[in-house]
């Protein structure tokens, strides 16, 4: 794999010089042709045609080189160095590791805000040929959320890493795709100047319109390449990944990577729901001092909600739990992935079966020495770039915890329905029809009609219909790219999409018509409840506003849908009449929108999700037609305006949605609670 990685690098270096080359070649040819057209007949017309040839060489040739004046600058101001003497224990355990693996110790050791572990170095021009020292990050989000044991086998990974000479192909690549990207995509200083000199006159301006076909043309040749290079140094990555995971396995034994894997991603859920929770906090200028005890809550919090046991104070997930929300049965190769699947390195580390010689089950922070103020500055560098309104002041963690408590259960369904609503909606028939129909029933319990056995229907429709997307894509030219997939452990060819995509459409089909029967059986047992109460046409009211707010989202959800869609090429450089198409289509559909915002703004039942900034912001975007384009530029503040709008826009749709939903699946308890105690 490292060798193959080696030859694309060596293939993009070949084609790039080949491409310099021709640039320069035709800059030579254009640049004579210019010059003696001048010398032929020296006028205005044949100085403008022969400057656009000079010029259109020129443009080239400075797009091949133009890399070469960017700066790139890697920005470590979120780590802290953490030494020796600051935390023994912890440098006593990478001694340890190092001398296991039998590998460097690390330069430099830094501690990080995030949920993670890495390996990194200068990925500088010179990195490419001399030898580098590689330095060693860890995450207190992370030591936060594992054992000693599970932190020892993930740095045994990372020094696994450290072992691994085939890493400094990853220099090679990393300057490879400086290059590249800065070719493919980091060219608004570039149209801007070729803009500008477009404008001086209708000659040179066809000369650099052929400039830009040119241009054009060599991107084409290098997104070929970039797809050679980095899909062969990410295979050798994964391998990489595999090969670190065995080191780790036979330092640590295999069970504390596994068991950590397997709570990887509940750690950053619960430390990122904090960040989200503060990321709102802003306008209202508030922060924490301390991201890492509400860290512990939410890990806990998140852990109960999803029924996984503890053990030693950490949440304890079994494969079958971390995949329980995937019945997908499709499997394709990703080979843009950097890393294998979890489910593919815990069955590779299965398969080693190393058991541990030692294990130690407190919490790896116990490791430092002064855990509280590691965590406080690092929760300082998460805040300090941001812009508060006012001095912010701190919530503490009894606080936090009180106030995400309430904001979650104003948030979600009753967990009585044990997630069913999560990805479904109520019955999707007729209310009034499906009452008339339905005659008094004896109740069954609600247990049965929202059991475990039921959510995986759910499930595994969502799999079914996800997975058929995919495979259509796989079947037209959208996935070209895949010849080969894995379909419930049987291998199938891209042709094979013809006869396997009826089949599973039938599955679909036929699972479907089983969660609407088990819908009318919910309806049918909220509905006997509502008869017993004398409050059937509460119930029945409640089901049609749900099903016209269903309707009717639907309806503006497309139109924003359509805007999106069609204001897609805001972020790509297009020529100007390209531009100018575009936007007409753009101006066109703004009429629909803009009056939907109209709309939203007057009724009544999106009012409580109407903030003075969202109103603010939707009002400004329909109280005037905006431009967006003023040659040679975009205007930036109309392209913020509809931005902004936009955002708004789907916020109100989403949360009104939400809130109409809530409404009638808490009333639906409300019936049952009432109806219970008329029972008791």
């Amino acid at each position: 794999m490292a060798w193959r990685a080696v030859g694309s690098i060596a293939l993009f270096i070949g084609v790039y010089l080949l491409l310099v080359v021709l640039a320069v070649g035709l800059t030579a040819v254009a640049g004579y042709a210019g010059i003696m057209l001048i010398a032929f007949k020296p006028n205005l017309y044949t100085l403008l045609i022969g400057g656009g040839l000079v010029s259109m060489g020129i443009l080239v040739i400075f797009f091949l080189l133009k890399f070469i004046f960017k700066k790139h600058t890697v920005d470590r101001a979120h780590l802290l160095e953490v030494t020796e003497e600051q935390e023994p224990e912890l440098f006593r355990l990478i001694h340890e590791i190092v001398d296991e693996v039998q590998t460097d110790f690390p330069k430099k050791v830094y501690f990080s805000a995030q949920v993670n572990a890495a390996v990194f170095y200068n990925s500088s021009f010179w990195s490419m040929f001399l030898p580098v020292k590689k330095n060693l990050e860890i995450g207190v989000g992370l030591m936060n959320t594992v054992t000693v044991s599970e932190l020892k086998a993930i740095l045994a990974h990372e020094f696994g890493h450290f072992s691994q000479r085939s890493m400094k192909v990853g220099s090679y690549v990393y300057n490879v795709n400086q290059v590249i990207h800065n070719l493919l995509f980091d060219n608004e200083g570039y149209s801007n100047l070729i803009s500008r000199w477009a404008s001086v006159s209708g000659y040179i301006a066809f000369f650099v319109n052929l400039a830009v076909r040119i241009i054009s043309g060599i991107q084409w040749v290098l997104r070929k390449v970039y797809e050679v290079v980095n899909l062969n140094y990410l295979a050798l990555s994964r391998e990489m990944e595999f090969h670190a995971d065995e080191v780790a396995a036979h330092v640590a034994g295999s069970t504390p990577l596994i068991t950590s894997l397997l709570r990887m991603d509940l750690a950053d859920q619960s430390f990122q729901t904090v960040i989200d929770f503060y990321n709102r906090k802003i306008t209202d200028s508030v922060k924490t001092d301390n991201v890492y005890p509400q860290q512990q809550f939410m890990l806990h919090f998140l852990a109960r909600e999803s029924k996984f046991s503890t053990d030693n104070g950490l949440p304890q997930i079994s494969p079958e739990q971390s995949s329980r929300f995937n019945r997908s049965k499709l499997n394709i190769k990703d080979q843009w992935a950097s890393h294998p699947s979890t489910e593919d390195r815990i069955a590779q580390l299965q398969r080693h079966n190393v058991a541990p010689t030692h294990t130690d089950q407190r919490l790896a922070t116990v490791l430092l020495q002064h855990p509280d103020s590691w965590e406080s500055q690092l929760t300082q560098r998460l805040f300090e770039s941001v812009t508060y309104e006012q001095t912010p002041s701190d919530l503490d963690t009894e606080r936090f915890v009180e106030e995400y408590t309430k904001r979650y259960r104003e948030n979600a369904f009753d967990e009585a329905y044990n997630g069913y609503y999560d990805h479904r909606n109520p019955a999707s028939v007729e209310a009034d029809t499906l009452s008339a129909e339905l005659t008094d029933q004896p109740l069954t319990s609600r247990q049965e009609l929202f059991c475990d056995a039921v959510l995986d229907l759910v499930y595994s429709a969502q799999a079914l219909e996800n997975d058929l997307a995919t495979l259509r894509q796989i079947a037209d030219a959208q996935g070209a790219h895949i010849k080969t997939f894995d379909y419930d452990g049987q291998k199938y060819f891209r042709s094979d999409c013809a006869s396997l995509i009826p089949k599973l459409e039938a599955d679909l089909a036929e699972l479907k018509s089983k969660l609407n029967e088990h819908d009318k059986r919910i309806f049918g047992y909220y509905l006997a409840i509502a008869r017993s109460l004398n409050q059937e046409e509460t119930l029945l009211t409640r089901y049609r506003t749900f099903f016209e707010n269903d309707l009717e989202y639907d309806q503006r959800f497309e139109a924003y849908n359509q805007l999106a869609q069609a204001t897609d090429f805001f972020q790509y450089t297009t020529p100007f009449e390209v531009i100018e198409n575009n936007l007409a289509k753009v101006f066109k559909l703004e009429i629909t929108f803009k009056k939907h915002i109209e709309e939203m703004l007057a009724e009544e039942k999106y009012q409580p999700e109407i903030t003075a900034e969202i109103r603010e912001s939707l009002n400004k975007y329909i109280s005037q037609p905006w431009t967006y384009f003023r040659k040679p530029e975009y205007d930036q503040e109309a392209l913020q305006v509809l931005s902004e709008a936009m955002q708004s826009y789907c916020y109100l749709l989403s949360r009104t949605y939400f809130r109409c939903k809530k409404t009638l699946l808490d009333h639906q308890m409300e019936l049952e609670r009432q109806y219970q105690m008329l029972t008791v």
